[in-house]
């Protein structure tokens, strides 16, 4: 299930860490396809994208990030990146998008619950929607 923050202490100074794994969609500026990952630190895998580190987003550069979801662990993450992709369909992903603009004023959603009904499906290759 999608959180925003898991908070676990940190046994040496007694403090709160916020552990999560973000799946989030990027889109190219340069033809509006859309790409679905996940990571720990969407900014700086949007960096390492727009730098052409990805063999599957490299001739699409530059991207944005448009959406992402948190979640507690990356399992978690993983399969909410394969309930997308599976789904293989850009209308159903920009009105994910657009829901979350319209909702939330910004396509960065924290607290999304998963999607009822949706199958978990073994990991496959990043795919380009």
């Amino acid at each position: 299930m999608a959180q925003f923050g898991l908070a676990r202490p940190d046994v040496a100074s007694g403090r709160s860490l916020v552990m999560a794994y973000h799946m989030y969609i990027i889109r190219s500026e340069k033809d509006g396809r859309y790409y679905i990952g996940q990571t720990k630190d969407p900014e700086e895998r949007l960096t390492r994208h727009n730098l052409g580190h990805s063999k599957a987003t490299k001739a699409k550069r530059p991207w944005e990030i448009v959406y992402t979801e948190e979640f507690a662990t990356r399992a978690e993450a993983v399969q909410r990146e394969n309930e997308l992709k599976q789904k293989k369909n850009k209308k159903f992903i920009e009105e994910l998008v657009n829901r979350g603009v319209a909702q939330f004023g910004l396509a960065r959603l924290n607290g999304v619950q998963e999607v009822a009904g949706s199958n978990p499906v073994a990991p496959t290759k990043k795919q380009m929607i």
